[in-house]
């Protein structure tokens, strides 16, 4: 499994910028662009953190580029929803759903958006509540502040470092260990980090 680390970290510092933005806040922006509103490259990579739209995006986006832009938005929501919940069909019949109708509504997106942090957060949480896990990353965040920043730098490493030998399984998504990193900071390092030398002793 071939990862270039470096940008993987880039692509989990975005998603960190990202997380505190809302699925309504989607909602309203996409129908703001659907309407004729422009779309500057700034504020649709803040948006959508996705590597793809850094160099596609001039200043001033056309409309039929902007709805491609959106549609394919929508479906990358839609692969990561897959591949945090890959149980879950549901996921695999909108993207089918998608394909069949080429048609973005702004509700959806958003909505898809939401969804999106909700799992991650959800799968964050269950992860870090993984005794071995735990102890792996607090090792390495002994002296660490409790900026998500800070953390992102130091556990993105080890745990694709832990899915690439295969001890873990979990999904190669910048969200979701930007997630993990988020999830830290909340309940701090101190508790994430005392609460498993509780469980050592």
């Amino acid at each position: 499994m071939d990862i270039d680390l470096e940008i993987f970290q880039v692509q989990v510092e975005d998603e960190l910028r990202a997380l505190n933005t809302p699925g309504w806040l989607i909602e309203a922006k996409a129908n703001e662009w659907l309407n004729g509103s422009q779309a500057s490259k700034t504020e649709m990579h803040s948006l959508f953190p996705d590597p793809r739209y850094q160099e596609q995006f001039s200043e001033q986006e056309s409309q039929a580029r902007l709805k491609q832009k959106l549609y394919d938005e929508q479906e990358l929501l839609l692969i990561h929803l897959i591949m945090l919940e890959p149980e879950n069909k549901k996921w695999r019949q909108e993207k089918s759903q998608l394909r069949e109708k080429h048609h973005v509504t702004p509700k959806t997106l958003g909505d898809l958006w939401q969804r999106r942090l909700e799992i991650s957060e959800q799968k964050a949480k269950k992860l870090l509540a993984e005794e071995d896990i735990c102890s792996r990353l607090c090792n390495a965040l002994r002296t660490a502040s409790n900026d998500s920043f800070e953390i992102a730098k130091i556990i993105t490493p080890i745990l694709v470092g832990l899915v690439v030998a295969g001890t873990i399984s979990i999904p190669l998504l910048p969200i979701l260990f930007a997630s993990i990193a988020l999830a830290i900071t909340r309940m701090s390092i101190a508790s994430l980090c005392g609460n498993n030398e509780d469980k050592e002793k």
